[in-house]
């Protein structure tokens, strides 16, 4: 099982793509111009356990509807812009893991529109205005 990034916009894919070639780290990478060829082969390698980390865009999600197996950890570097979407990558979870699945989202103030999407509006303005920074969802 692995760890699924999930990224908003091609402009913060290339971004991280770049950093994690840069870092040398060992993954592969699936965005809405990734031949069907390619993103079958990625998503049986990232599903079996040989690459660990999957970097995957939002209109890739929207365009193919991936169902993308072996997720353990999911990181939502960007929120989506169709709430529906974090649900959805959510299910995907490898359940059959021993250890407990988590999905870790990072935002910042220009993110409220896409949390509010997520939580609701009260609650992204409780997130968006209280001193802590970890918030537990259950």
């Amino acid at each position: 099982p692995g760890i699924l990034i999930f990224v908003r916009s091609y402009f913060e894919f290339v971004r991280l793509r770049n950093r994690l070639d840069d870092q040398n780290v060992d993954f592969v990478a699936l965005s809405e111009y990734t031949e069907r060829s390619k993103a079958d082969r990625y998503r049986s390698l990232f599903a079996n356990g040989t690459k660990r980390i999957l970097l995957y865009t939002e209109r890739a999600h929207f365009y193919y509807r991936y169902r993308i197996k072996g997720i353990r950890d999911i990181v939502f570097y960007s929120l989506p812009d169709h709430a529906h979407f974090y649900s959805e990558l959510l299910n995907m979870f490898d359940t059959s893991a021993i250890q407990q699945p988590t999905a870790t989202v990072l935002f910042s103030k220009y993110d409220s529109m896409q949390l509010s999407r997520v939580v609701g509006v009260h609650q992204a303005k409780q997130m968006m205005a209280s001193e802590t920074d970890t918030f537990l969802m259950a």
